[in-house]
């Protein structure tokens, strides 16, 4: 299609609340992008349409564009316990995987300045995934750790973290099998940053089990922290 062809859906449309949330693919499931292609919240629930597809409600539309959706909010929160929407826009709907958090805000460019993680364990990618795999940070975007996944935004101060209880934790140990002493499936670099040209944080994090056990290039570098 072209730009002219206004792929947006229309009220009563049948492609609403009628797509797939999550995809099963040969290799992993694959939860739908938090935003779509007019940057709004990707999963939206229309009161006045009967749920037709499939997944834990609000059902993601078919097709590029979500019916009635909010803009992206400025920041997303994730909870690897959570067990409500998983929009990413507050704790009770935070999304369980940080990486789906970076590629919403990848995707949604400049919009997302903020990423909140609750306490817990994150790995780049489920178990059997591509050693490769990473978090890649992003120009101008905050992601900070140290959360018990409660907290009131408007209200709570960031200096107010209290990291050993609530220790928030990058780890490339993607099997999560390092305590049997296998680490040759861990990831290479748990975090990267490449290209950076802005301020990129990263605030209240573990970094632990990267295996960049390589003998030369950059999987021989910087297993916790790969900069260049």
């Amino acid at each position: 299609g072209t730009q002219d062809d206004n792929l947006r859906l229309s009220s009563c449309s049948p492609c609403i609340d009628a797509g797939i949330n999550i995809t099963d693919t040969s290799t992993n499931a694959v939860q739908s992008l938090g935003i779509d292609a007019d940057f709004n919240i990707r999963r939206f629930n229309d009161p006045m349409t009967p749920d037709q597809g499939d997944g834990k409600a609000p059902i993601v539309d078919a097709g590029a564009y979500e019916f009635g959706s909010p803009p992206v909010p400025s920041r997303l929160y994730v909870n690897v316990h959570a067990d409500g929407a998983s929009t990413g826009t507050s704790w009770a709907d935070a999304f369980d995987s940080l990486q789906m958090a970076l590629q919403t805000a990848r995707f949604a460019g400049e919009k997302v300045k903020e990423i909140w993680v609750a306490k817990g364990i994150y790995t780049p990618a489920p178990g059997g995934s591509s050693r490769t795999s990473t978090f890649q940070l992003i120009d101008g975007l905050a992601i900070y750790g140290g959360f018990a996944g409660n907290e009131d935004p408007a209200t709570f101060s960031l200096d107010d973290r209290d990291f050993d209880a609530n220790e928030t934790v990058l780890s490339g140990d993607l099997g999560l099998n390092d305590d049997s002493g296998i680490r040759q499936d861990n990831c290479y670099h748990v975090v990267t940053g490449t290209g950076l040209r802005l301020l990129a944080v990263l605030d209240g994090f573990t970094i632990s089990g990267g295996n960049a056990d390589q003998t030369d290039g950059r999987e021989a570098l910087g297993g916790g922290l790969y900069l260049t």
